[in-house]
């Protein structure tokens, strides 16, 4: 879904799964002859399954102070040293 102009200059980010990649993974080990498993395909900030998306018309809104906070965080998630938990998660 395109988000109507008009709402541009209230979005700052959201969140994006690429799950674009996940399916091209899935294709190519059919197509290989891997076969399809059961295991699921996970998307992860490590694995670049989830991120953010650009900061759109806001983007000189986010200092680079705030954007050192982000990436900071994204480190402290992807190494394990700060947890984050969902029920969603399989």
């Amino acid at each position: 879904m395109t988000l109507p102009d008009e709402y541009h200059p209230l979005l700052l980010t959201t969140v994006e799964k690429n799950t674009q990649d996940f399916v091209v993974q899935a294709i190519g080990e059919l197509v290989d002859g891997d076969g399809v498993t059961d295991e699921p395909l996970v998307g992860t900030l490590e694995n670049e399954g989830v991120g953010l998306a650009d900061y759109h018309d806001l983007s000189d809104r986010v200092s680079d102070e705030l954007q050192g906070e982000i990436d900071a965080l994204r480190e402290q998630i992807v190494s394990g040293e700060l947890v984050v938990e969902s029920p969603s998660a399989p």
